[in-house]
């Protein structure tokens, strides 16, 4: 069996109802809200894994993580992504901690290294950002450039990173589904 799989630092209660709050503020903006309990910072994304593969993820994650520390992320403003020129998202951006980047390199190392998974890193530099919308691609482009409302919203979110996921993604009609599979402390 095939599984979609990915590791996150997903986003604790009650700051998840914070960030959706938003939606209030901007209702004229086309997009679908992502659901409180899909709010995450994706780490590494390995894609279709077969049940051996993710025993596999098991035992190297749960190495990872115990030599890395507890970090927060902080983020300070909400704007679209991936770039004003072409939006699709609605994200919240902060600066990326050195502990976050040091737990995504690491587990990237670890997995590549691993003679029974078949991953490769993402050649694209990393960017940190959460999702909070997905734009409505066809009420977009009905749109004039000038129409879409312009967001420069600042915040000041502490996310406490104590512990990263293995989540299972199954996209269902109305999207995607996430369930986490295992959690890990950090030290």
């Amino acid at each position: 069996m095939l599984h979609r799989i990915f590791l996150a630092i997903n986003i604790p209660e009650p700051l998840r109802q914070e960030m959706l709050s938003f939606k209030e503020r901007l209702p004229e903006i086309p997009c679908k809200w992502t659901l409180p309990e899909n709010l995450h910072f994706t780490l590494v994304f390995l894609g279709n894994t077969s049940d051996k593969e993710l025993e596999e993820v098991l035992l190297l994650a749960k190495g990872a993580g115990a030599s890395h520390k507890k970090f927060s992320i902080a983020l300070s403003q909400i704007q679209y992504g991936s770039s004003r020129n072409v939006p699709r998202m609605v994200w919240a951006v902060g600066n990326t901690p050195k502990e976050f980047m040091s737990l995504q390199k690491g587990l990237e190392k670890v997995f590549s290294a691993s003679t029974i998974l078949h991953f490769t890193p993402e050649k694209r530099p990393y960017s940190l950002h959460l999702t909070l919308a997905r734009l409505n691609e066809f009420e977009l482009q009905t749109m004039e450039q000038d129409e879409l409302p312009i967001i420069n919203e600042e915040v000041a979110w502490e996310v406490p990173a104590n512990s990263f996921e293995i989540m299972e993604s199954k996209l269902k009609k109305g999207g995607a589904e996430y369930t986490v599979i295992q959690s890990f402390s950090l030290s």
